[in-house]
């Protein structure tokens, strides 16, 4: 609430700024009418008119409306950047790693990963955003029932979802592995950040560090695992170099999605 009562500031000065111009034009006005007034009634010494009377007020008037106008722009900018930096700051603060774990998907996630999925920052880069939810349903139904040997686990950030992240056999999806062309006995990841205001706070590094460790290369038979963003993902291609992943190739999925795959040796 305070950060509100002071974004009024940037708006208070501008309108004062705006205003000095009307009382600049008021004034002046005002005191024409007045010298007019004077000069009818002799009041005003034989050398003065009531327009050069007007003139130097107005020229004293608009020296001080002058500077004040442009001083109460500078503060006013000087304010919202200031303002807007703490906000940034404030949104950008690192959350701590220590909070992460890890469940697996079930029927009645499948609405929140609907709405992840339709989201403009999750769809920018997962899949197109144009999924109905019976096509999630019919999607993600088998993998939860353990038909489909993906596995899907909802990211949790002190017990509350924030994200999901899927694990696979890539020996499990043969037109895969011929685009990715790997003799290893691999494993591949999937994840996002589903909730925006998890996004972009030092939060990716942690969940797949802690994943690769407790289910990736603890529950499956796997010498290394792949992970392949959209090549144009520069933020999450930064998170996993900082985990470890290192660039193999970019390579045209079955799906003829572009992907550039890196890869983690056990």
């Amino acid at each position: 609430m305070q950060n509100e009562k002071y974004t009024t500031w940037p708006k208070t000065l501008l309108s004062i700024a705006g205003l000095t111009v009307v009382i600049y034009l008021g004034v002046g006005f005002v005191l024409f009418i007045i010298a007019a007034l004077l000069e009818s009634y002799g009041i005003l010494p034989d050398h003065y008119s009531a327009t050069g009377f007007t003139k130097y007020a107005m020229l004293i008037l608009q020296f001080v409306g002058e500077y004040f106008f442009l001083i109460s722009l500078v503060i006013a900018t000087i304010l919202h950047r200031h303002i807007t930096q703490k906000k940034i700051e404030k949104i950008s603060t690192p959350l701590s790693g220590e909070n992460i774990s890890f469940r697996p998907l079930s029927i009645k996630d499948l609405p929140r990963l609907h709405k992840w999925l339709l989201s403009a920052h999750v769809s920018k880069w997962y899949d197109n955003g144009r999924q109905t939810f019976e096509e999630i349903q019919k999607k993600y139904t088998p993998r939860i029932n353990g038909d489909e040997p993906t596995s899907c686990f909802q990211i949790l950030y002190k017990d509350i979802p924030i994200g999901q992240i899927q694990m696979y056999k890539i020996n499990d999806y043969p037109d895969y592995k011929q685009s990715l062309s790997i003799s290893e006995n691999a494993a591949g990841i999937d994840l996002f950040i589903g909730e925006k205001k998890y996004q972009h706070r030092g939060l990716g590094k942690h969940i797949i560090s802690k994943f690769l460790h407790d289910y990736v290369f603890n529950q499956l038979d796997v010498e290394c695992c792949v992970i392949g963003p959209e090549p144009n993902n520069i933020a999450a291609i930064k998170a996993y170099q900082k985990v470890g992943f290192e660039y193999l190739k970019t390579i045209t999925n079955p799906d003829g999605e572009k992907e550039y795959i890196m890869k983690l040796s056990k």
